[in-house]
C-alpha cells in the first residue's frame, strides 16, 4: 500500500510538471512581439546602404533595413 501512494505522488508531481512546462511555453509564445521601425535621416552619404542589409547597435544585430529613399525635398 504504501508504494501504491508513493507512485501516486510521484505521478501527481511529474503530471503537475508537465503541466506547469506547458503553461510556461505557452506564456512565452503569447501575444504579439514589439516590433518598432525608426525613420533616420542622414545628411551623409549612404551609398553602401542597401535594402535587407544588417543592422547592428553596439555590435549586436537590432534588425535590417526596410529600404532606401531619397528625400524630394
Amino acid at each position: 500500500m504504501e508504494d501504491k501512494a508513493h507512485a501516486i505522488v510521484a505521478v501527481t508531481f511529474l503530471i503537475l510538471i508537465g503541466l506547469g512546462a506547458g503553461f510556461v511555453a505557452w506564456w512565452m509564445q503569447a501575444g504579439t512581439p514589439q516590433v518598432k521601425i525608426y525613420d533616420i535621416v542622414s545628411p551623409y552619404s549612404v551609398s553602401g546602404l542597401s535594402a535587407d542589409a544588417p543592422v547592428q547597435y553596439k555590435g549586436v544585430g537590432v534588425g535590417s533595413v526596410q529600404s532606401v529613399k531619397l528625400d524630394p525635398g
